[in-house]
């Protein structure tokens, strides 16, 4: 069944943290009935870390309403003070009990605006972010890749296909054996992929 995600770009996004997510969701041998929509808070061009220009779809402001995933990609701008209106976005979804992910620096502004106080949790590092005055679950934090909790993911910049792997998860929108599959042969290589998974010897 196909699924609706939007995934939210400020300028100096990570142009690598969201392309495993939109081209796993708009896979036309996965699903031809998913929608990717990329969203930020205007709709001036935005710049990538690597030097990509996008032209967002949307604002915040035009999230439909029967989106079924927010997911904040990285970058070198959200500690800075042009959010907009995102944080109001975000805890709309997270008080909605939907799908709401956060790569990179997106897991120190979500930290930082308290998003990740009442779940398991990963980031860039715990050091940078157990500072911050709007968080207070250390105890919570996990040093691995990706964390997925009460459909809240998390992962630090390294990993958007663990990343990935999970928002498909908690999205039902594969079994998960699939999904681990598409995972592998990012990560392992296709070959590599295929004799783990028992499809070649």
């Amino acid at each position: 069944m196909g699924k609706k995600a939007v995934l939210v770009v400020l300028d100096q996004y990570a142009d690598w943290e969201g392309a495993y997510i939109s081209s796993m969701l708009l896979n036309d041998h996965v699903s031809i009935k998913s929608q990717v929509l990329w969203a930020s808070i205007d709709l001036l061009p935005k710049k990538s870390m690597g030097g990509l220009t996008m032209i967002p779809d949307i604002t915040l402001e035009q999230i439909p309403e029967d989106t079924d995933a927010l997911v904040l990609i990285g970058g070198k701008s959200y500690r800075k003070s042009e959010t907009g209106n995102l944080t109001a976005c975000v805890r709309k979804f997270i008080n909605s009990n939907k799908v709401t992910g956060f790569i990179c620096d997106a897991t120190y502004y979500a930290a930082k605006e308290g998003f990740l106080n009442h779940v398991k949790h990963t980031g860039n590092s715990l050091s940078e972010i157990e500072q911050l005055a709007g968080y207070t679950n250390s105890e919570n934090y996990i040093n691995e890749n990706a964390v997925s909790d009460k459909n809240i993911i998390t992962a630090n910049g390294t990993s958007p296909v663990e990343f990935a792997a999970l928002v498909l998860k908690a999205l039902n929108f594969l079994p998960e054996k699939e999904v681990d599959f598409m995972a592998d042969m990012h990560l392992l290589g296709y070959v590599n992929a295929l004799r783990k998974h028992g499809y070649i010897a």
